[in-house]
């Protein structure tokens, strides 16, 4: 007789395997986020909170959630639970729940790029694919700020028709920012006719 199966018998053939899979499972668990936090691709992941160590959503960020790289990347930007304010760290973070589909980090971390930060360095024409990303994915703010980018000729040409359409879009789902900017294109003779 199996010693291993002492106290399984009741849960026949098919009951232990399940409890042997679970059990598995529930190891892994605990092996898989001590790994995890140690290193991501190799960059010791406590660095970038001094003392504090790895934060949780850190961990789950590398796990796969996007939602925790954002809150990661928040913290970093405001210089909140114990990290330091480092707006590198934050971009770092959204960038990667962005290339999780994260939309909303996709926006976060083109404003950023957009207007460039202590350790970051501005640079349009990433945020403008960002940007782009985002307000496909139906990111009003975004389409507010890809208006204004087309507008103003920042990182790409000047483009009065994308303009109107970007910003358009934003002001019909309410973006207070984009309302202005198409009241004022509409003043000045530049919006699309119906």
């Amino acid at each position: 007789e199996d010693s291993d199966d002492e106290g399984l018998d009741q849960f026949g053939a098919t009951g232990r395997r399940r409890v042997r899979i679970l059990g598995a499972l529930v190891l892994a668990c605990l092996l898989i986020p001590s790994a995890a936090f140690a290193y991501d691709k190799g960059t010791r992941l406590a660095s970038d909170f001094d003392s504090e160590g790895p934060h949780l959503n850190q961990i789950a960020c590398v796990m796969g959630s996007a939602e925790a790289c954002v809150s990661t990347g928040i913290a970093f930007f405001h210089g909140q639970g114990g990290a330091p304010k480092k707006p590198a760290s934050a971009l770092k973070w959204w960038l990667e729940a962005a290339g999780k589909g994260h939309v909303p980090a996709q926006r976060m971390a083109a404003t950023l790029l957009a207007k460039g930060a202590e350790g970051v360095e501005k640079d349009v024409e990433a945020c403008i694919g960002l940007f782009q990303k985002a307000a496909e994915a139906g990111d009003v703010p975004a389409m507010s700020y890809l208006g204004f980018l087309y507008h103003q000729g920042e990182g790409v040409a000047k483009d009065g028709h994308l303009t109107v359409v970007w910003t358009k879009r934003g002001s019909e789902r309410g973006d207070a920012h984009a309302m202005l900017h198409y009241a004022s294109l509409f003043l000045q003779g530049q919006t699309l006719t119906r």
